[in-house]
């Protein structure tokens, strides 16, 4: 099979002053991570209205144990049911650091950080130190991924837990069989995390395959690495759907659902438009790699066989694949992938200052590396130094008027839970769950509902059961979402 780089090109040959200060930088900028927490998201780059809401809807089940003792929220949205591993870690870091969205963000935080370090580990071990600090550099430093890690969402904590299988999958310590066993374990608990953890399987099962000594054992071994993983996921979401399968019925059909057409000119307009939406990651390194890497592959025979560069192009081509499919394009789904970008990226540029030294042109790909991290690392700054706190302050005077007029304190709305997140009050999914809306306000009474915007359909079938009392506009991250307020009104029921 496909062997490892030899030795000798694992050496740091960069210089000692260079790769402290890379080192540096790119733990600084780890560091600059938890700086204002409860700060806004920089909503610019962003053209999905899931800042408002999936903060929320994700720790929805840590938020309702936090505060009631009970994990189920009966006839709302429950996604512990199918995605059980983020919401049991958020449980955790609550009952270790207390409840809050300053907790639920350290905790995205931890994960971000983890993302880097194990694609430095893992771009170390297969094609050598310089390689890895380039890429630990790129994927600290980047400002997209800088802002998704302070908001508590799904896609870091699924990477971090791809990249653990991914590394288990090459290791040569230890038996193999349980390497084997744990790679396909970690790939599981990934896929529990959030199902967009399958763009990484055949990645997976391509380091699983070239690690065996022949095709036809690698073959097994990655045919068995394929089969735990089913039998893992199978086997989970079977006591999954016995226990809720309400609940199981409705995470499919929102997951599972594709929304595009299969003639030729919608999937190839959906493709295009997949890749197009790449440049939320980073407007010069993501077109740079995504152009350079067929020319890499060209005219480098090792970039042919190197295991981490066919793994890495494998993993954006099945990303690209599903997305095209999914056909819904937030900028959040774009986050596994700035994995192998900065990975290849990382590499070509390394190799390319090692095929042309000792030419003074050997450091121009390493000064393009440093101004992209430059740039990103301006952004950040930049961010960091003027904060704006328009959501936290929107619902800490949400929990202000309910508390100053009394009554029921549940809130309704489909950002509600994020509100509960915020402040401790209690909430139910107006939008979301395995019960309509009728049924939820027979059975839950709220007292209160916060919307983004008019939500007509939600206002009818509130203004049946009650009159609603306008409380409170808010402006939150500019209103960048169609120019829509957070409205806050009171619940009134009628005689």
């Amino acid at each position: 099979m496909l062997a490892e780089p030899p030795a000798h090109s694992r050496a740091v040959t960069i210089g000692t002053l260079p790769t402290f200060l890379i080192l540096f930088l790119s733990l600084a900028a780890l560091g600059l991570r938890f700086v204002h927490l409860e700060a806004d998201f920089p909503y610019q780059i962003n053209w999905s209205g899931d800042l408002y809401t999936d903060e929320g809807w994700y720790s929805n089940n840590a938020i309702a144990h936090a505060l009631t003792g009970r994990w189920i929220i009966e006839g709302d949205f429950n996604p512990i049911v199918s995605l059980p591993v983020f919401p049991l870690l958020q449980a955790g870091a609550f009952n270790l650091l207390g409840f809050g969205l300053t907790t639920a963000r350290i905790t995205e935080v931890v994960f971000s950080i983890l993302v880097c370090l194990l694609s430095y580990r893992l771009v170390t071990r297969m094609a050598g130190g310089p390689s890895g600090l380039a890429t630990l550099f790129l994927l600290s430093t980047n400002f997209t991924v800088f802002a998704f890690s302070r908001l508590a969402i799904l896609e870091l904590p699924m990477t971090a837990l791809t990249l653990v299988s991914l590394l288990l999958a090459i290791s040569t310590r230890g038996p193999r069989a349980l390497n084997l066993a744990l790679a396909s374990l970690a790939f599981c608990l990934a896929t529990l995390t959030k199902t967009t953890a399958l763009f990484g399987l055949p990645s997976l099962l391509y380091l699983i395959w070239t690690a065996q000594p022949s095709g036809r054992k690698g073959l097994l071994t990655a045919s068995a690495a394929l089969a735990l993983v089913a039998m893992g996921l199978g086997v989970y979401y079977a006591i999954a759907d016995a226990g809720d399968s309400e609940s199981v019925a409705l995470f499919a059909a929102t997951e599972f659902t594709p929304r595009l057409e299969g003639t030729v000119p919608s999937i190839g307009w959906a493709l295009g438009r997949t890749v197009w939406n790449g440049w939320v990651l980073d407007r010069l390194a993501y077109p740079l790699t995504i152009l350079s890497l067929p020319l890499f592959l060209v005219v480098s025979r090792r970039a042919r066989t190197d295991r981490l560069v066919i793994a890495c192009t494998i993993w954006i081509a099945s990303s690209f694949a599903v997305l095209a499919v999914r056909g819904y394009l937030p900028p959040r789904y774009y986050l596994p992938l700035s994995v192998p970008l900065a990975c290849l990226l990382g590499v070509m540029a390394v190799r390319a200052f090692q095929a042309l030294r000792p030419s003074p042109r050997s450091y121009a790909p390493l000064v393009l590396l440093a101004v992209i991290g430059a740039l990103n690392l301006i952004g950040i700054v930049s961010h960091l130094v003027s904060p704006q706190f328009s959501f936290i302050e929107m619902a800490q005077d949400v929990e202000a008027q309910i508390e100053a007029r009394g009554g029921d304190p549940l809130l309704i709305g489909n950002m509600a839970n994020s509100i509960s997140l915020a402040t401790g009050l209690p909430s139910i999914n107006s939008e979301l769950g395995t019960r309509d809306l009728a049924w939820k306000l027979e059975k839950y009474r709220p007292g209160y509902y916060i919307a983004l915007g008019e939500e007509k359909p939600t206002v009818r079938a509130l203004s049946e059961v009650y009159e609603l009392q306008p409380l409170a506009s808010y402006d939150v991250f500019g209103n960048y979402y169609n120019g829509k307020q957070v409205q806050l009104y009171k619940l009134n029921l009628k005689p």
